[in-house]
């Protein structure tokens, strides 16, 4: 699975920065496509206003865009070496972390 290593590092930037953000994220509504229900979206109200909390968006002074980084952390769809990770595995890779973290107390 391409999402595994992504939806990691991803898991570890949130934890860094939102601590419990697993407790934020509706299971049912989560969508990695979408603005608002994306992890991102969820934990910051918007897929953007994620990025803004990182320092990655193209917006802020002083912070040059990263426009890997969301993929490389598992908040976005796209091509890898490997082939396309797509929503449906990312989807299923970011809710196997959170019921993971849910049910073990992480």
């Amino acid at each position: 699975m391409m999402a595994i290593e992504p939806v990691a590092a991803g898991s570890r930037w949130l934890d860094e920065h939102v601590p419990g953000w697993e407790q934020r994220i509706d299971l049912e509504t989560l969508d990695v496509t979408n603005c608002t229900m994306c992890v991102l979206g969820q934990v910051y109200g918007d897929f953007i206003d994620g990025l803004k909390a990182a320092g990655k968006h193209w917006s802020q002074a002083n912070s040059p865009c990263d426009v890997d980084w969301p993929f490389r952390n598992g908040f976005e769809v796209g091509n890898t070496e490997q082939g396309w990770m797509g929503r449906g595995e990312l989807n299923a890779e970011w809710r196997a972390e959170i019921v993971r973290r849910r049910t073990h107390g992480e």
